[in-house]
C-alpha cells in the first residue's frame, strides 16, 4: 500500500510539472493535480510518523509572504548582489523569490550537510571550497527556516573571512523561541516547536515537494 501511494504521488507530480512551473498561477487542473499529490504525500507522512498532520501555510499564502520579502529586498539600498541559497531546503523559496526581484543578482548554491535522525537534527558540516569569490561582493544568504541560528551563523562567519562587502540573511520561516541571532528578511514567525515539512522542508530527506507547509503533531525537542 505504501509503495502504491508513493508511486502514484510521484506520477501525478511529474504530470503537474509538465503543465506548469512552480510559482506560476495554478489553473484548475494544476491545482487539482497538486492537491491530490499533496494529499497522498501527507497520508504517507502520517503513516510513517504515526502522527496527525495539519496545515501551517497553504501555497498561495507562501507566495504572498515571499512577494513581501522580495519587495523589501527591492526597496533596500543593496544592489547587484549574490544570492547564496543553502541546499536543499531553500530551492522552492528561491524559485518564487527571484521571480519578484527587480535588481541585478547572481545565484550560487552551497551545501550545508545535516546528519538527521527522525526528529532530531544532529551534526552539521560545511564544505568551504564551494564558496564563490565573494570578496567585495554583496551577499544575501537564503535558507528555508531559522532554527537555532547555527547554520546562518557559520556561513556568515566564513563569508566575513573571505572578504564579503555586505552580508544579509533571508529566511522564509523563523522560530520564535529557539533562535539565536536575527535575520535581515523574514517571511513568517513560527510560534511553536512543531516539526515542519513541505516547500523545501524535509522529514528524513523526503517530502520536500509537498506544495504547502504542514506540521507533524509532535515537537522537535
Amino acid at each position: 500500500m505504501y509503495e502504491k501511494y508513493f508511486t502514484e504521488t510521484n506520477n501525478l507530480r511529474r504530470i503537474a510539472n509538465n503543465n506548469f512551473k512552480l510559482g506560476d498561477e495554478l489553473g484548475e487542473d494544476g491545482e487539482l493535480l497538486y492537491d491530490i499529490a499533496d494529499k497522498w504525500a501527507i497520508i504517507n507522512l502520517e503513516k510513517e510518523t504515526g502522527s496527525n498532520i495539519y496545515t501551517v501555510l497553504e501555497y498561495l499564502e507562501i507566495k504572498q509572504i515571499i512577494k513581501k520579502i522580495a519587495k523589501k529586498i527591492n526597496d533596500s539600498k543593496i544592489d547587484n548582489f549574490i544570492f547564496l541559497p543553502i541546499l536543499n531546503g531553500s530551492v522552492p523559496f528561491l524559485r518564487l523569490l527571484v521571480q519578484n526581484i527587480e535588481k541585478k543578482y547572481k545565484i550560487h548554491y552551497i551545501k550545508y550537510k545535516t546528519y538527521q535522525n527522525n526528529y532530531i537534527k544532529q551534526t552539521q558540516k560545511i564544505d568551504l571550497s564551494q564558496f564563490p569569490n565573494v570578496k567585495n561582493k554583496n551577499i544575501i544568504i537564503l535558507d528555508d527556516i531559522l532554527e537555532t541560528g547555527e547554520t546562518l551563523g557559520t556561513v556568515k562567519k566564513e563569508l566575513k573571512k573571505l572578504g564579503a562587502k555586505t552580508i544579509q540573511t533571508c529566511v522564509l520561516l523563523k522560530r520564535k523561541y529557539k533562535t539565536n541571532g536575527d535575520v535581515d528578511y523574514c517571511g513568517k514567525i513560527i510560534e511553536d516547536n512543531s516539526f515542519l515539512v513541505g516547500f523545501g522542508l524535509d522529514y528524513n530527506n523526503r517530502y520536500r515537494n509537498i506544495n504547502k507547509i504542514v506540521a507533524i503533531d509532535k515537537v522537535l525537542m
